[in-house]
Order: C-alpha cells, then sequence, then structure tokens
C-alpha cells in the first residue's frame, strides 16, 4: 500500500509540475523522441545529430581555429556525459543484477558513470559520389551490457567484471552514389540495430530506464552492410546483410549471415516505420532461423505532444530447450513539452517471454549472454513517468544539459524480482546528461 501511495504522489507531482507553463512560447525544449542513432531518414545519415558547430567541442575546436578545417571536411566532433542513480524500495540484493529486468540502471543505489561518449562524424554529399562515416565510442557503466562478439566482449565470462568498461559502439564508412534525388548510401561496418523505439544513445530517449523490449527482444548492433535509398519524399528502404544479432570480429555460427530492412513512411504528423530481421543467430547453428518483426508508429499533432507505438514479436525455429520460442511485446508512449524548461511523458509496457528464453533469472540478463541461467515464461508490465527538464534553456552551453527524474512500476505474473521473491518492483531513478 505504501509503494502504491508514493507512486501515485510522485506520478501526481510530475505531471502537475509538466502542466503548470511559464511565460513565453514553448521551444519544444524536452528530449526528442526521435533516435539519434537510428537512420531514419529518407536519405539515412545525411543529418548529424548537431550542424551548427555551437556545441561545447566544436565551440573550443572555433577557439583554437579549427572550424574552418573541420566544416571544409565536412567533420563533426561530439558526444555527451550521462550519469544516473536508481533506488528499489524493495533494495534486492541480487549480485550484480540488483534491479531485475533492468540494463542500463541494474544497479541499486549506487551512482553509475553510464556513458561517456565520444563521436567523430563525416556526413556524405547525397548531389555527388562521396565517402562519409562514424565512430562511437563510449566508457562506462553501461558499455558492459553491450558488448559485440569479438570486440571489447573480453570481461564478458569475468565472475566480477569491472563496472565501467569500453565499448565501440558504431565504426561504420557511408558511400554515396549519386542516383536519384537522395542518392544511394551504403554503409559498411558495425552500426546500431534499426529496430526498437529506444536506443543506447540516451539523447534519443525520454527516460533514463529502458523498456523490456530494448533489455530482452532486440539486437543492439550488427556489423554488415546496409544500403538506403529513399523512394519518394515520404518512403524510404533499407536492405542489409550482417554477421548477427550482437556479433562484431567473431561470429558465433560459422559465419552465417541474417538478413535486415527497413520500410519508413513519413508523411504530416504521421510516421510509420517496419523493420524486420531474419537468420540464424544461435551458437553454433547456422540451420535454425530467428526472424523478429519490428513497427513504430508515431503521430505528432503539434509543437506539444507526441505519440509513439512500438510493437515486436520474434519467433526462433530451435530456441528453446523444447524446440521453438517466441517473445513479443508492445510499448506506447506520450510526450508532452510544456514549455522550454519541461517536457513529461510517460509509457506503458507489455512484454511476453513466451518460453523462457529471454528474461534469465541467473548469469547474464540477455539469452546470447552466455552464463549458467533461468529462463522463466511469463508476461512483463511497465509503467514509468518522468520528466525531462532543461534548466538553462538560453544559455550557449546550458540548453545542452538535462535532468531526467522518473517512477517505474514493475509486475511480473510470476516471482521475477528481488531473487525470484517478488511478483512486482518500484523504482525511481534520476539521471543527467550533458552534450557536448
Amino acid at each position: 500500500m505504501q509503494k502504491r501511495m508514493l507512486m501515485m504522489v510522485a506520478a501526481a507531482t510530475l505531471c502537475t509540475a509538466g502542466l503548470v507553463k511559464a511565460d513565453g512560447p514553448s521551444s519544444g525544449a524536452g528530449v526528442s523522441m526521435q533516435p539519434v542513432y537510428r537512420m531514419d531518414d529518407v536519405a539515412a545519415d545525411t543529418a548529424t545529430p548537431d550542424t551548427t558547430f555551437d556545441r561545447p567541442i566544436m565551440a573550443l575546436l572555433k577557439l583554437g581555429g579549427l572550424e574552418k578545417p573541420m566544416r571544409d571536411l565536412h567533420l563533426n566532433l561530439f558526444g555527451y556525459v550521462e550519469g544516473g542513480f536508481t533506488h528499489n524500495f524493495d533494495q534486492p540484493d541480487e549480485g550484480n543484477i540488483e534491479n531485475k529486468g533492468r540494463v542500463f540502471d541494474w544497479k541499486n543505489n549506487k551512482p553509475l558513470l553510464n556513458q561517456a561518449d565520444i563521436s567523430l562524424e563525416r556526413l556524405p554529399d547525397i548531389t555527388k559520389w562521396d565517402i562519409g562515416g562514424r565512430a562511437d565510442f563510449i566508457y562506462g557503466s553501461d558499455a558492459r551490457w553491450i558488448h559485440a562478439n569479438g570486440l571489447f566482449d573480453y570481461h564478458n565470462d569475468d565472475a566480477h567484471p569491472p563496472k565501467n568498461q569500453f565499448d565501440l559502439v558504431q565504426a561504420y564508412l557511408n558511400f554515396n552514389i549519386p542516383i536519384g534525388p537522395s542518392g544511394l548510401q551504403i554503409l559498411a561496418g558495425k552500426f546500431v540495430t534499426l529496430v526498437g523505439a529506444e536506443v543506447i544513445d540516451p539523447t534519443g530517449n525520454v527516460f533514463y530506464s529502458h523498456d523490456f523490449l530494448f533489455n530482452f527482444a532486440l539486437p543492439f548492433t550488427h556489423t554488415g552492410i546496409l544500403a538506403s535509398y529513399g523512394l519518394t519524399k515520404d518512403l524510404s528502404v533499407k536492405l542489409g546483410v550482417t554477421r548477427g544479432w550482437d556479433q562484431a570480429n567473431k561470429d558465433n555460427n560459422n559465419d552465417a549471415i541474417d538478413f535486415t530492412g527497413q520500410l519508413a513512411w513519413n508523411s504530416g504528423p504521421w510516421s510509420t516505420v517496419f523493420n524486420f530481421i531474419t537468420g540464424p543467430e544461435e551458437n553454433n547453428d547456422s540451420r535454425h532461423y530467428r526472424t523478429l518483426l519490428d513497427t513504430i508508429i508515431s503521430y505528432t499533432p503539434n509543437a506539444q505532444w507526441k505519440f509513439t507505438v512500438n510493437g515486436d514479436y520474434a519467433y526462433e525455429t530451435q530456441g528453446a530447450p523444447g524446440g521453438q520460442a517466441q517473445w513479443y511485446g508492445v510499448a506506447a508512449y506520450a510526450t508532452y513539452t510544456c514549455n522550454k524548461y519541461i517536457s513529461v511523458s510517460g509509457r506503458g509496457e507489455w512484454f511476453r517471454d513466451n518460453d523462457g528464453t529471454r528474461f534469465l533469472l541467473e548469469g547474464q540478463p540477455f539469452a546470447n549472454g552466455g552464463g549458467t541461467a533461468i529462463g522463466i515464461g511469463a508476461n512483463f508490465y511497465s509503467l514509468t513517468v518522468g520528466a525531462s527538464i532543461t534548466p538553462f534553456p538560453d544559455n550557449q552551453f546550458g540548453k545542452y544539459f538535462k535532468i531526467r527524474p522518473e517512477i517505474r512500476y514493475d509486475f511480473c505474473d510470476r516471482q521475477a524480482f528481488d531473487d525470484a521473491q517478488q511478483h512486482q518492483q518500484v523504482t525511481i531513478g534520476l539521471d543527467a546528461i550533458i552534450q557536448l
């Protein structure tokens, strides 16, 4: 009863604070639902996260006289730092993974340096033959959960891995072939997955915590080749061949490949994206296929409101000890930008691990992560309410600083939380992000 009362009070406080408008027009300064790492434009990778050269890193380079050379080379150097804290009211003690079902906010009552990122990007000119590329390098506690096979994953089998680690999230070249109005983009290297509404880069999400779909239903990255082309001004298509879910320098199934693709439509306030991945993914198995279907629908009726629904369904012919495996779920989001200082968001989710292959009670948190684990077939539900606060929206550098408080309630129809003793858990979280 105390937990429920606390949730209701905190949620009401956040909503009330967000709906009290300040004087002056709204600037839409809340964290955008549009992922930074995802490539959903008609011509992929023809827009950088920031091209104004006024973010802190580029401003420092400008002072050093390097702005013109960077502009001439179409280079942009940027990054961010994120740190966070989560309190679980159940006070769980589960070893490495204290907040069960969580990934980046896995630690209870301990501050985390989640990610310190530095990125270098060159955007190709879509009007001619040109070469671009991007590299995203992070350090922090998030890195330990997203390593691809054979790349910075040397601590995966450690009994007590270091909390903060390095990871090369993306490293690719991007070739433009001047065909049609948008150009044909050929991306080769390691890149983040197309699927899912939430992303690794915290500046592309509205909450500190991630939904169960991000944590358990999807891959993080791929290594391969991805072609992107704009069929019309509203419709784009992507097709690619990769080494599989979270594979890099090594492949877990004798270099068997999978296929991924996307069909994206944007028209007025509506955006619809359909993604798929299919191919063999299990260790030492190149015959049995896993197929994931992912749909993201967004509606932005005005500058204040944005609504998003993300649905996923996955099927694997030999993913569980008894044979086939399925998992599926849906997450819905609503964000209201109150003014240039604050936006408030809500997220509701249902995730079904039908055959107990994704949510594991022991060992690593993912089915692909190795280690000894016990899976449970169960339904998982979560409800999250939070805010994104920009305290200094009018300051040259202060506008890149955000604070995001949230409160979250998780429920499972089996005892999955607090060392498999509880059906539910309640957490409050807070992170701070500074874009550089």
